[in-house]
């Protein structure tokens, strides 16, 4: 018995010391240090804490595809729709970068699970190329610029002192403009169509990231 009170007590001492070893442990960053992130999206970043609460961040993300379609449609002639009917299916190539630029603020510094809250600047660009198939012979391309600014809520939980999987939900106002070309042509059929517009809008976008401190 005294034996089985000797093992508890020296379990018990052990158990609060490793428990008070847990809170002395600080997670996250600290002035000076660096954060690379790599997330869903092809999307990347980096942070530098500029204190124990605020951090410069910078983002990039970068979409890029390539598409082959075959289709069966039924033939019109002298259609000047964007929706070209013919029989071969087009080919389409897109490529989209994006950058922001921005702020940090730390809610809750230095615990295992922190959230935080920004804001920056942001812009974007797109281009995209079609080529469609025989029947319509046609060829065409979609030029896009958008800026603007974003504020977010982010949250991480740290999986080891210098590791954290987190999330965050940003909302973005962008304006920019856009260009799109389609030239197409069948037998003695020919027409060229731009569409240039300045537009305005707001939307959310979200990611989940793994983060790196050193």
């Amino acid at each position: 018995m005294k034996r089985f009170i000797v093992l508890a007590i020296a379990f018990l001492a052990a158990s609060l010391s490793m428990a008070s070893a847990q809170d002395d442990v600080r997670y996250g960053g600290e002035k000076g240090d660096f954060v690379f992130s790599i997330g869903n999206a092809s999307n990347i970043g980096g942070k530098y804490m500029l204190s124990d609460r605020w951090a410069l961040e910078a983002g990039l993300r970068i979409t890029a595809r390539s598409e082959d379609v075959s289709t069966d449609y039924e033939d019109v002639v002298g259609s000047s729709s964007d929706y070209l009917p013919n029989d071969n299916g087009y080919n389409s190539a897109s490529f989209a970068p994006s950058l922001e630029v921005g702020v940090n603020y730390l809610l809750m510094p230095g615990e295992r699970m922190q959230a935080y809250v920004g804001g920056g600047l942001h812009g974007s660009f797109y281009t995209s190329n079609t080529t469609y198939l025989e029947n319509i012979s046609a060829e065409g391309y979609e030029r896009s610029f958008t800026y603007g600014l974003y504020a977010l809520f982010g949250v991480e939980y740290f999986l080891t002192p210098n590791l954290s999987i987190g999330g965050e939900a940003s909302l973005r106002m962008s304006t920019g403009a856009d260009e799109e070309l389609r030239i197409h042509s069948q037998n003695e059929y020919s027409a060229k169509w731009t569409y240039e517009a300045f537009n305005i809008n707001t939307f959310v976008d979200n990611s989940i990231a793994f983060n790196f401190y050193f």
